[in-house]
């Protein structure tokens, strides 16, 4: 019966341990998992790093945009002062041509000049009026600029706050690293 008491014994003392060992392993396991779901201090300023650059990219794209559309209307005004110019000059032949030789010249002579003048004249009414729907089209881009605009605002805002994260994240790896050197 000894023998029995001690196997007995024995086996209760195998269980113990086998049922600490299994509580262990099962916190161990716990504790790995919930490591698992947190990432590290340098997984996540990785990631937020990641973020920071979409929005960076984000906003390159948004400036970009805002060039091509400034050069757009410097392009448009070049082109106004270019018609402005030609009919300043065709005015200007007419002028000279009155200055010079008065009404002497032949009618049909100023009536070529006022024929190339109505055509340049005509040529930049059609354009006055293209000009006219471009600008209304520039007008509802110019709100939707401001709405843009205020877009960026919010992602500097949103950027400013992931520098500061990162700040924290990298302080906070500092910090723990230091703990481990001391």
């Amino acid at each position: 019966m000894g023998d029995l008491k001690m196997n007995q014994h024995a086996l209760h003392e195998l269980n113990r341990t086998r049922e600490k060992t299994l509580a262990h392993a099962n916190v161990t396991m716990e504790q790995q998992m919930i490591a698992k779901q947190q990432p590290t201090p340098q997984e996540e300023f990785t990631q937020l790093v990641l973020h920071l650059q979409a929005i960076v990219r984000a906003q390159q794209l948004k400036t970009e945009q805002t060039i091509q559309q400034t050069m757009q209307q410097a392009s448009t005004a070049l082109k106004d002062a270019q018609n402005v110019d030609a009919l300043s000059l065709q005015v200007q032949a007419m002028q000279q041509a009155l200055t010079q030789q008065g009404v002497n010249n032949e009618p049909q002579y100023y009536l070529s000049l006022l024929q190339q003048l109505e055509t340049t004249v005509h040529e930049q009414l059609h354009y006055s009026d293209q000009q006219v729907a471009q600008s209304l089209q520039q007008a509802i881009a110019t709100m939707s600029q401001a709405q843009v605009a205020m877009f960026d605002s919010q992602s500097f805002a949103k950027m400013s706050d992931v520098v500061k994260q990162c700040g924290k994240i990298v302080h906070g790896w500092q910090h723990s690293n230091q703990l481990m050197v001391h």
